[in-house]
This record gives C-alpha cells, sequence and structure tokens, in this order.
C-alpha cells in the first residue's frame, strides 16, 4: 500500500496510469475538448461526467469527445450534480482536483492523491459505481453537439512549456515608488477624515495594521483600486531603499489641491513581515530581477513568476 501527492505533472502520471491499467472507470464533471487523448480509458471502461445543456453549452464538456469515448466502447453516464474527480485504474484510485481538460493539462495548478491502499480503493469504485443510472447514448451524444460552445479563454495565459515548473498565479502587484518627506496640512487633514473607514476595513487587527501613502498627480493616481495589492519601495530620510511586504488596499481617499488631484492610499500590512532592504531583495529575487527592471519605478506589475517571487519572499 503507498499514498503519493501529485502535483504539476498530474496529467502526465493520470495518462501512463489510464495506458497500463485493465479497464478503468471514473467519474469527473468536465470533460473538455482533447479528453479521450488525456484520458485513455480502453474498451470497457467507465464513465461518468456532466452531460446536460448548460455544461456543453459553456464549452465544459465536448460532446464530440464524449461520442469518441462511446465509440470506443467506453460506457458514459451523466450526472448533473456531479463535482467529485475520482478515477480508478485497476488497483490504484487517484482522487484529487482534475477535470480532464486541456486548461488542467496546461495552465492549472491540481493537487491529487494517487493510492493503492484497498479500502480507499474499494470505496472509490463503490461511489462511482453509485452514481450510474443514467446511461448516455450514442444517438444522444451526437445530437448534443450542435449546442457545443468552446470555452472562453484568458488573452494573457501562457501557454505551459514542456518540463518547466508550474508556479501559482496571483493577483497583479502594484510596485509604488515613494519617497520620505513631511506633508502638507490639507495632506494630514484629509489623511484624518479618510482614517476611519479604512480601519473599519482591517477585519483581522491582530494580524495586520494599517499603513497609508500620499500620491499627487499623473494618471496612475486613478490606477489605484480597493483590493489591488501594492508593494511599497520607499526611499528614507536617511538615504537608504526600503521594500514593503505585498498589501491590500483598503480604503482610498481622493481630493484636490489647486486642481492637482491627489490621493491618500490605506494599505492592510501584515505585521509579522518586516521591510527588506532593496539591494537584499534583488538577490533573493535572482534571474527574476530583471523582470523588475528599476524598481525606483511605479508600475503594474504583471508577469507571473516575478509577482509569485516578490510574494514568496515574504511568505
Amino acid at each position: 500500500m503507498s499514498s503519493t501527492l501529485l502535483s504539476g505533472s498530474v496529467w502526465g502520471r493520470i495518462r501512463k496510469l489510464s495506458q497500463s491499467s485493465p479497464p478503468a472507470i471514473a467519474a469527473v464533471p468536465y470533460f473538455g475538448s482533447g479528453a479521450t487523448d488525456l484520458l485513455r480509458l480502453r474498451e470497457g471502461s467507465l464513465l461518468v461526467v456532466k452531460f446536460d445543456r448548460e455544461t456543453v453549452g459553456s464549452g465544459q464538456v465536448d460532446p464530440r469527445e464524449v461520442v469518441k469515448a462511446i465509440k470506443k466502447g467506453v460506457e458514459v453516464h451523466s450526472c448533473s450534480n456531479l463535482h467529485a474527480k475520482v478515477y480508478v485504474f485497476g488497483k490504484t484510485a487517484v482522487v484529487g482536483s482534475s477535470n480532464v481538460s486541456q486548461n488542467s493539462d496546461r495552465h492549472l495548478l491540481e493537487a491529487c492523491v494517487e493510492t493503492t491502499d484497498k479500502k480507499i480503493v474499494t470505496s472509490a469504485t463503490r461511489f462511482i459505481r453509485g452514481l450510474l443510472g443514467d446511461k448516455v447514448g450514442l444517438d444522444y451524444a451526437e445530437q448534443m453537439i450542435p449546442f457545443y460552445r468552446p470555452p472562453m479563454r484568458l488573452t494573457n495565459r501562457r501557454a505551459r512549456t514542456k518540463g518547466k515548473k508550474r508556479i501559482p498565479t496571483h493577483s497583479d502587484l502594484w510596485l509604488v515608488s515613494l519617497v520620505e518627506r513631511g506633508w502638507q496640512d490639507i495632506d494630514y487633514d484629509q489623511e484624518e477624515k479618510g482614517r476611519p473607514t479604512a480601519e473599519e476595513a482591517i477585519k483581522n487587527p491582530r494580524t495586520f495594521e494599517l499603513e497609508d501613502f500620499q500620491w499627487s498627480g499623473g494618471t496612475i493616481i486613478s490606477r489605484y483600486k480597493v483590493g489591488q495589492r501594492v508593494i511599497q519601495c520607499t526611499k528614507t530620510s536617511s538615504g537608504k531603499v526600503l521594500v514593503s511586504p505585498p498589501s491590500h488596499v483598503v480604503s482610498i481617499r481622493r481630493y484636490s489641491v489647486k486642481g492637482k488631484k491627489r490621493a491618500i492610499v490605506y494599505l492592510e500590512v501584515p505585521k509579522k513581515y518586516r521591510r527588506r532592504h532593496i539591494d537584499s531583495v534583488v538577490r533573493s529575487l535572482g534571474s527574476s530581477a530583471k523582470q523588475l527592471g528599476n524598481p525606483r519605478r511605479t508600475k503594474l506589475l504583471r508577469d507571473p513568476g516575478l509577482i509569485y517571487a516578490l510574494g514568496h519572499l515574504w511568505s
């Protein structure tokens, strides 16, 4: 008996198991374009999917792939409230997050447990067989083809490079260049007026504290939004450049001084992390530092590798 956590190369392992095992059984909601190449079920296998107009129309299940499976001798059943992803290949079960889709194979960060524990394999088999009752015939599967619509794809997604480690994808991150200096009286007044609203947004004051910075002029001021993440890169009065951990914008107070737009941006900052010297940050980033460019220039970072590397410095 053995159990292993699969991540990163989940579909490489599932594909291998499906090719080498006797007829398999599987319950998985989504069976998208190219599914029969990912999950290579043999004749006599059993497959349970969501097979209704809504799922087909959203592109989550491709009826052409269901037709291919049926023609190969796979028995297909439908279960409209299925959410589990359970695969049994002979004496091995795989249970986890992976739907049968190109999106799962190329983009998503999946995790599954592979086990040969007899009790779990038996329970998984019993679970899948307990879903049977709504068999999908070849004629019905073919009739669903006209209702299929390809799923929407995010245009900024990049296909996974073969052999390259997949990393978590986090939200965009502002790198904000700041300088320590005194404010005008109107800035202090506006900061005080906006503070109560910002303090109410801090849901866990034991873990987070409120910080803020003042921004003047330019078009960037209109691009700051509540909920975005910010890293402050601050030149102190002593000349040091210190970088703060990623923090969320919880409130923004906008105002004008002689027709020039200004804003106080309030941040929810984790208490347990301290600012780091810019040289230390650059060294820790390694090759990712090239993507950062000049850290003293305010910019919205979108490169997934760089964003992950920056966030990981304080994780």
